[in-house]
């Protein structure tokens, strides 16, 4: 029998470990017999690091990678966010080539060749960065000349449009003064020696009574330059509208709103055109006034 050196307690000459405090004597015999464990040990992890790497590397955005080592929830969070737009996809490939990335046991899968996987990412990043700012730049080329295209067919159109409205506004006001002027000017004018020379002169209602006088002072003009020993011209008026009456029966034409008498021809000849006798201070204007107080003078347009 021997002493415990620790509680000093009686104890077997080859015992291994005490009694009574369970303090070890023979640590090199416990050790050896520890050795042998009662339950078996799981055996180590196979490397997986190269699939996991490639896998990363180019469908990382969609969380193969998680998949392939188990980590299902969190690859079906990376799958729907597109690697966190990015983000979570780099931390990923960082963590993995620096030897901390863990599968789902926990376990980290270190960086087995680093010199030839790093520049491989590197590259890649490189590539897929310069591929992602070209299509940027092309979007936005296109974007700005979709946009240039656009406001060139927006503008052509206006213009167009623009162009076809004064067109039509143009055709409108030729057809009005083709109508006075037609009606006033091809009136037959009489050529003969008489003293008193007739003409007819047609207004319609969209007329003014300032631009009728005008046309009826034109023709005036023109009159007594064709007959320069007519010593008087009358003009007859007509209205060219359709009017009713107060119990909404039509009037038959023709309606005519009175006559212009011209007797001064001597000054009227004066006039080297007949522009110049119908501006608005001469010959035109007095007719207007005349015009504008014969009968249906109010239904004419406002000047």
């Amino acid at each position: 029998m021997i002493k415990c050196p620790i509680c000093k307690e009686e104890i077997q000459d080859d015992a291994i470990k005490c009694k009574h405090c369970g303090e070890i004597l023979n640590k090199n015999a416990y050790t050896k017999i520890s050795a042998f464990p009662t339950q078996a040990q799981a055996p180590p992890v196979k490397s997986n690091f190269y699939p996991t790497f490639f896998l990363a590397l180019f469908l990382g955005s969609f969380g193969v990678h998680r998949f392939y080592t188990g980590k299902i929830k969190s690859g079906i969070l990376q799958l729907v966010t597109f690697g966190g737009c990015g983000l979570w996809w780099f931390l990923d490939m960082v963590l993995l080539l620096s030897g901390n990335f863990k599968d789902k046991n926990r376990l980290a899968m270190p960086n087995v060749n680093p010199k030839a996987t790093w520049p491989v990412f590197l590259v890649v990043l490189a590539f897929g960065g310069c591929t992602f700012l070209g299509a940027l730049g092309l979007a936005g080329s296109n974007g700005l000349l979709g946009k240039t295209i656009a406001d060139n067919a927006a503008k052509a159109h206006a213009d167009n449009l623009a162009k076809i409205q004064a067109d039509r506004v143009a055709k409108e006001k030729a057809e009005a003064n083709q109508s006075t002027a037609t009606s006033l000017s091809n009136t037959p004018v009489k050529s003969d020696e008489a003293d008193i020379v007739k003409v007819h002169a047609n207004v319609h209602e969209y007329d003014s009574s300032g631009w009728a006088g005008m046309e009826v002072a034109k023709l005036i003009w023109k009159t007594a330059r064709k007959n320069p020993k007519a010593k008087t011209i009358e003009v007859t008026v007509e209205l060219k509208a359709s009017l009713t009456d107060q119990y909404g029966k039509e009037v038959p034409e023709p309606h005519i709103m009175g006559t212009i008498t011209e007797s001064d021809l001597d000054e009227v000849r004066k006039y080297v055109s007949a522009d110049d006798y119908a501006k608005p201070l001469g010959g035109g204007g007095t007719y207007g006034f005349s015009i504008k107080n014969m009968t249906y003078g109010w239904l004419l347009r406002k000047d």
